[in-house]
């Protein structure tokens, strides 16, 4: 009787602990539990242009996912905001932050990566009384390991 009493009280306890561990798990999906902002910049009325650079930690040559993430906007409607990303020096991709939420893009440990952004007129014919910001950052997503 003790050893069903006992077998029965440890296998409760291992599917009470699958139970709370597939929420606990379900809640790492979060890129904000799961981010660091690395490094932020501005455009719009804090200046026209800005870039900004990091090195990306963890061992050389493990690839690590990062982000170039528009953190928030409120840019008057006729200006633009194009990013540009390198690692390293060497061109990775070009995007319109003013359109789009951000970029995902990998680098290697030790690796320097630059973005630099730069407001445009879209000469789309609307006038704003002011021009408004734009901020960015670089966001690290650490690696889930199973």
């Amino acid at each position: 009787m003790k050893t069903f009493v006992l077998k029965s009280f440890f296998g409760l306890a291992l599917i009470m602990a699958g139970v709370f561990g597939a929420q606990a798990h379900t809640n790492l999906n979060s890129a904000e539990a799961l981010s660091l902002v690395a490094s932020s910049g501005c455009v719009g009325e804090c200046g026209t242009s800005s870039s900004i650079s990091y090195t990306v930690p963890g061992p050389t040559g493990r690839n690590n996912q990062l982000l170039l993430f528009k953190d928030n906007s409120n840019l008057c409607p006729n200006t633009g905001a194009l990013a540009f990303i390198r690692v390293n020096g060497v061109f990775v991709a070009a995007i319109d932050l003013s359109t789009s939420n951000g970029q995902m893009f990998t680098a290697r440990g030790g690796d320097v990566v630059t973005v630099s952004v730069t407001t445009f007129n879209k000469n789309n014919g609307i006038s704003c009384k002011r021009l408004g910001n734009l901020n960015f950052s670089i966001n690290y997503l650490y690696p889930i390991l199973y």
